[in-house]
């Protein structure tokens, strides 16, 4: 006979308390079958962080075999009387179903967000309490985590990498009609392999900063939620209870330079959260002081400086810059000799450029010059031919002519910059010369007035727009030039016939 299992004893331990006084969920044993909204039934896993408003497991959707540590799921499991997680359900449900995330990167051409997609959520009984939960996908390890490893420093093209990503994420949202207003080091996960680099999380303080009526709302001070946020990040409008998008970009001013200098100025102090808000007002009123407290006694980046002067000249109802917000962290990494290649690293920083070392010289080689051997090389490069080559011999009008007539061809000369040919050729000569214009030699008359006929040169296969115009601004200039030369002949001819009947005259006279 096979044993019957004893039934199961579910313990009563004391009450759970956060530090934020609100109470936490019972432990609930592995194993365990939760079953959400759309009657997809998930199988509980051992505990992996506790959090200010619940407890986080690991979940499987594979109901047969236990809950591995390569899991791809968490679930978020909160008592009923919380207030947090179901502020963060319903966000999901509204603006973070996997089919928007996905059209909202595509329309960026984003090849990656920082944005965790809803799986599921529903309510669940445990041991005579009613407990909420939501299922979502698991992320890597925590940036708080990796700060303190860190020594508490992160490297410049790591933080401001960082930043730029939690930008992306932040303008999703923001365009969705929600603000986040509790970034930090423990809201922000490092992604998996087919993930984002790094994923804002955490949505349980996110609100709406549209009303029904479609329009910002204003700024009216709210003392129910004066002081929202973690006090060290927590903005000056949200230190009033008024929360805005520009007042996440401060959140996010104050991470970097925690990240980059190592601590806040309020940081570790038992300071009362008025004391906080007055010092952030101070610290933003004078930036320079401010980052040169911080950072002494180097010196703060630049990009740095510029993005908290670009945030605090912001208004509260304007829509930030995102794309110029980007481009300062991509600024500051490029000004500390870094490439911005997106990638998140902790360790290995390799700078942009390289210096070449210098090869050793032996001691008995110091001193002697190489010789340099200059030899032709064994094909012309690709190069176009010089079409303004001239020659000393000059024309009768002084001015330096073509090498070869013979090989002169209008092909070759529209290939180049005709433009160009013709501001040399036109040159004003220096000595006294005859202003009636030099006569084309016969011989090469004929061959001249065949170049510049309608039709463009049969070389010419595929000309551009520019040839064109060129060509006919040639044809015009020689349609004037003959028709000039053709007056000047019929003058000259008119007054060869004066003279020669004025001679007759004469000898009748005579």
């Amino acid at each position: 006979m096979k044993r019957r299992q004893p039934p199961l004893v579910y313990d009563n331990p004391k009450k759970r308390i956060a530090a934020n006084g609100l109470p936490l969920p019972n432990p609930i044993r592995e194993g365990e079958f939760l079953t959400d909204l759309s009657k997809k039934t998930w199988k509980l896993g051992r505990s992996i962080g506790l959090g200010g408003f619940g407890e986080i497991y690991l979940a499987s959707d594979d109901l047969n075999r236990p809950v591995s540590q390569n899991a791809k799921y968490v679930i978020k499991v909160e008592p009923h009387k919380n207030g947090p997680l179901f502020v963060e359900m319903n966000f999901y449900i509204r603006v973070a179903k996997i089919e928007m995330i996905d059209s909202w990167m595509a329309k960026r051409g984003l090849p990656a967000l920082g944005m965790p997609y809803y799986v599921g959520s529903g309510s669940h009984y445990y041991n005579g309490e009613r407990y909420r939960f939501l299922v979502l996908p698991r992320y890597g390890q925590d940036i708080q985590k990796m700060f303190l490893q860190q020594g508490r420093r992160f490297h410049v093209k790591t933080a401001f990498t960082l930043a730029s990503y939690i930008m992306d994420s932040l303008q999703y949202i923001h365009d969705h009609e929600y603000i986040h207003a509790d970034i930090k080091g423990s809201n922000l996960m490092l992604g998996f392999n087919s993930q984002a680099p790094v994923y804002l999380i955490d949505f349980g303080l996110a609100t709406r900063y549209i009303n029904r009526e479609g329009k910002h709302k204003e700024y009216i001070y709210d003392e129910r939620r004066a002081h929202d946020g973690t006090i060290e990040y927590t903005s000056r409008d949200a230190h009033n209870g008024v929360h805005s998008r520009r007042g996440d970009l401060e959140i996010l001013g104050y991470n970097l330079v925690q990240w980059l200098s190592g601590k806040l100025p309020w940081e570790g102090q038992d300071l009362e959260p008025d004391q906080v808000q007055q010092q952030k007002i101070n610290a933003m009123k004078n930036v320079n002081k401010f980052l040169r407290t911080c950072f002494s006694p180097e010196e703060p980046p630049v990009a740095l400086y510029q993005y908290l002067i670009y945030v605090g000249n912001l208004s509260f109802e304007t829509k930030p810059d995102y794309k110029y917000c980007k481009t300062l962290f991509n600024q500051g990494i490029r000004e500390a000799g870094y490439q911005v290649d997106g990638i998140i690293s902790f360790t290995n920083h390799q700078k942009r450029f390289k210096i070449k070392k210098k090869k050793n010289i032996e001691p008995e080689n110091k001193g002697i010059k190489k010789k340099i051997i200059i030899s032709a090389p064994s094909r012309k490069p690709c190069i176009p031919k010089n079409v303004y080559r001239i020659t000393t011999r000059k024309t009768a009008n002084g001015c330096p002519s073509l090498k070869s007539e013979t090989d002169f061809d209008w092909a070759q000369v529209l290939s180049g910059n005709p433009e160009k040919m013709l501001r040399k050729t036109e040159c004003v000569p220096t000595t006294k010369i005859d202003s009636t214009p030099p006569e084309i030699p016969r011989k090469f008359a004929d061959r001249h007035n065949s170049q510049l006929n309608d039709s463009i040169p049969e070389k010419l296969d595929n000309p551009t727009p520019e040839m064109i115009r060129v060509w006919e601004r040639m044809k015009q200039r020689h349609k004037e030039q003959q028709l000039n030369n053709s007056h000047k002949r019929n003058k000259s001819a008119r007054y060869g016939n004066i003279k020669t009947n004025s001679l007759r005259m004469l000898k009748i006279r005579c």
